[in-house]
């Protein structure tokens, strides 16, 4: 059984709005993330996924409830000590050059000048910075400013990584990279807290994902679980219309009126079915009706599909 690195019970964070009513930006928030795993935290904006980071790190207090870091209270410098942190706007000091500034965050964390000589070159070699070391952060871009901000996050070999929307400002080189960053630190036994919008990037490191809106974990799970297997199938033809595509297949004895739909498209027609077991019966109606089947595929449910079925719940309920 993999230990528990992060464990929430009840954590709530309120806040006053400016007429005096008061809200929860985390309401009642209770979670356990695994040693060695990459959890992902998604929600829209301003729906409590920085508060709760910042809550764990302890740069919030949280209203009422608690949290476990690695075993203890974050009040504890050796339970700190073993934390890396990138938050959303690092605010590194731009006069100075890439690898003074991991210097001074190395120096935090005392040890000795062979240590430190160590992980600076070990931090920015793996954040692809060796061409940079030397270069005022002022004179970077925004993609290699974030990489420095992820190099200090990694100075002191942490166990557990909190990175709060990692991939602001990088371009498709540098999300790629950080994919494969975010990778080795998995392999490496490390643990990987991370809040993004970038849905298809998560979908491709995470192991597990938590959905919070208004504050409230609304959907939590294992992320090949929570995609599952999807029964449709798109069909894509020609030489027939929407209109008449869509009376053949209404036609179709035992077919739901639910479970299917037909859009016109420059190239011809779509057919989106839910349940498989009627695209040969369909194929035949269509082919009948001189119809040419372009394509057939199955159709895969996506993170991001995903993400926006359960905020359309939510919102409905």
């Amino acid at each position: 059984m993999a230990d528990v690195v992060i464990q929430t019970r009840n954590l709530t964070r309120t806040y006053v709005r400016s007429g005096g009513k008061p809200f929860n930006a985390v309401d009642n928030l209770n979670l356990e993330i695994n040693s060695g795993e990459i959890f992902a935290f998604l929600g829209v904006n301003g729906t409590g996924k920085t508060t709760t980071m910042k809550m764990l790190l302890g740069l919030t207090f949280p209203s009422s409830g608690s949290s476990t870091i690695l075993g203890g209270e974050i009040s504890n410098r050796s339970i700190r000590s073993r934390i890396g942190y990138l938050p959303e706007e690092s605010g590194l000091y731009p006069f100075l050059r890439v690898e003074d500034v991991l210097r001074f965050h190395a120096r935090l964390f005392g040890n000795t000048r062979k240590w430190r000589s160590e992980r600076i070159e070990a931090v920015i070699n793996f954040a692809g910075l060796k061409n940079k070391a030397r270069e005022q952060l002022k004179n970077l871009s925004k993609g290699f400013r974030q990489r420095v901000g992820i190099a200090q996050a990694l100075i002191n070999d942490p166990e557990l990584i909190f990175f709060d929307e990692p991939a602001s400002g990088l371009d498709p080189i540098g999300i790629k990279d950080l994919r494969a960053m975010m990778l080795r630190l998995k392999e490496d036994g490390k643990t990987v807290f991370l809040n993004s919008h970038q849905l298809s990037e998560v979908e491709l490191v995470a192991d597990r994902i938590g959905m919070i809106h208004e504050g409230r974990l609304i959907k939590i799970g294992v992320l090949k679980e929570l995609l599952g297997t999807d029964d449709s199938v798109e069909i894509q033809m020609s030489n027939i219309s929407e209109d008449n595509a869509r009376k053949l297949i209404k036609d179709i004895p035992e077919l739901n009126e639910d479970s299917w739909d037909v859009e016109g498209i420059s190239e011809g027609v779509v057919v989106y079915l839910d349940i498989s077991e009627f695209t040969d019966e369909i194929i035949a109606a269509l082919m009948s009706a001189g119809a040419k089947i372009n394509s057939v595929n199955k159709r895969v449910k996506t993170l991001e599909d995903l993400f926006s079925e359960v905020m359309q719940e939510t919102q409905i309920t």
